[in-house]
């Protein structure tokens, strides 16, 4: 149909089916797709892409309660800075957390359990050392020694 609308209703439930050729579904408009009931997405592989180049642009994902990922292998996200922003609380529950490079923290640091150091501390501004800070021998005038 070249031209106008068109509309296709169903009373009871709409299936389409098409076969190893797949099927698209194109449009220079907006497409809406909405339920009362759930809506499923499924297949070996869903991608989901924004823009009008590449399918780069953005996505957004607005629930009014929770959003759930899961995985049973690995969870990758991959960009050039990624932020995320709670309000009240972040948690991460995890056996082990490995942060490959530098962590900066604009706060205070609580830790329950000790810390293990492979370098230096470095406290004051870059003043004192833990490796390399003096210590009097407890006497006035008397030497200095390293740390024991």
């Amino acid at each position: 149909i070249p031209f106008g609308d068109v509309h296709v209703k169903a009373n009871g439930k709409l299936m389409l089916e098409a076969g190893s050729g797949g099927a698209d579904l194109n449009t220079s408009g907006n497409v809406n797709l909405t339920t009362t009931g759930r809506l499923l997405l499924g297949g070996a592989e869903v991608s989901i892409g924004g823009g009008t180049s590449n399918n780069a642009g953005t996505v957004r994902i607005n629930v009014d309660n929770d959003v759930f990922i899961g995985s049973g292998n690995i969870i990758t996200t991959s960009a050039p800075i990624i932020k995320t922003n709670a309000t009240s609380q972040y948690s991460i529950k995890s056996p082990q957390t490995v942060i490959d490079g530098d962590l900066h923290i604009a706060g205070d640091l609580h830790v329950t359990g000790e810390i293990t150091a492979g370098g230096d501390i470095i406290a004051g501004n870059g003043s004192v050392s833990l490796l390399k800070h003096i210590h009097g021998n407890g006497k006035d005038g008397a030497d200095t020694t390293g740390p024991k």
